[in-house]
């Protein structure tokens, strides 16, 4: 971190929905130098207008440093890595140089990380892994319009040592986002932390992408509860092989979790209604090559798969 007189600075690579929130509340503290990466309509808006966030009847407008060239941008003490997952490793090469000799990476990115594969793709190895620290966000954000995001719900920002355990800068991490008026948590047990939110990610995202129905549309659903629920038992067996045991988990007891009265949109839901790629490899093939490993059979998730992969490839080509 810089030392207590030069501001600290920070950078939110990949100013999406997430992202936005993050930098918005980053924004309010004095002392932090924020940048955003962003790109589209929304960098533009960014650049133009300032970043806008709505949540829970509160309004935060900021004027972050925006750009999409993350070269021009000075060496930063941390980078929030907010983007896509597979987005992460066409952009390795830049966040290494952002991170520079002493800086810090903390991968804000859904699905199964690239540091818990045993074969990450060969683009990431620039990124020092010796200064990664991992997160789970838990809250739903939806640009809706450039320039302005709007977060409907949940408030966790949990970040870990990608090998478990305590350490200092963990707690330094969480008490930088907590300052930032969020739920900034240290987390021992990340590992455990991403299969959980693999749990909700991987039975949600992709059946709301492919019925293009919501949160509160697909809870009353029989038929789709019974697939996400068999998803949820098969991502509990991928975790079991990787030595995570969620059989206790109330989210593999039901679906309750899921009787939501307000219309939140899952972010591959968006991602479709947007005419984007989604994170399907993250979200659910990854969780299959490590049940696949282990000789565990996932065939809900195979067929979710296939299905997930076609829409995904469809909407690159257009």
């Amino acid at each position: 971190m810089a030392d207590s007189n030069s501001p600290v600075r920070l950078t939110v690579f990949g100013s999406g929905a997430v992202g936005s929130n993050l930098a918005a509340h980053l924004c309010t503290v004095p002392g932090f130098e924020v940048s955003v990466v962003a790109r589209g309509e929304h960098l533009r808006a960014i650049q133009n207008e300032g970043l806008e966030l709505s949540s829970e009847g509160r309004r935060l407008h900021c004027t972050p440093r925006a750009t999409d060239d993350a070269s021009t941008l000075p060496v930063q003490d941390v980078v929030f890595v907010t983007l896509k997952a597979h987005s992460v490793p066409p952009m390795a090469d830049k966040i290494a140089r952002l991170m520079g000799p002493t800086g810090l990476a903390v991968f804000f990115v859904n699905g199964l990380p690239w540091w818990m594969e045993p074969e990450p793709d060969a683009r990431l190895a620039p990124i020092d892994r010796e200064r990664v620290i991992g997160g789970v966000v838990y809250s739903s954000n939806e640009i809706k319009r450039p320039g302005h995001v709007v977060h409907d719900g949940g408030d966790r920002w949990a970040v870990g040592e990608p090998l478990g355990g305590s350490s200092e800068r963990i707690e330094r991490i969480a008490a930088l986002i907590a300052q930032a008026g969020l739920n900034g948590v240290a987390q021992p047990e990340l590992r455990q932390e991403i299969w959980i939110k693999l749990l909700y990610n991987a039975s949600v995202n992709p059946v709301a992408a492919l019925t293009r129905l919501d949160c509160a549309q697909l809870s009353p659903a029989p038929a789709l509860n019974r697939i996400g629920m068999q998803i949820r038992r098969e991502i509990a067996a991928a975790a079991a092989s990787d030595g995570i045991d969620l059989s206790g988990h109330p989210a593999l007891a039901d679906w309750d979790d899921m009787k939501l009265s307000t219309p939140v949109k899952p972010s591959m839901l968006q991602d479709v209604l947007a005419g984007r790629g989604m994170e399907v490899d993250a979200i659910v093939d990854a969780p299959r090559r490590v049940a696949a490993r282990a000789g565990i059979p996932t065939p809900t998730l195979d067929v979710v798969s296939g299905l997930v992969g076609g829409l995904d490839e469809s909407l690159r080509v257009n």
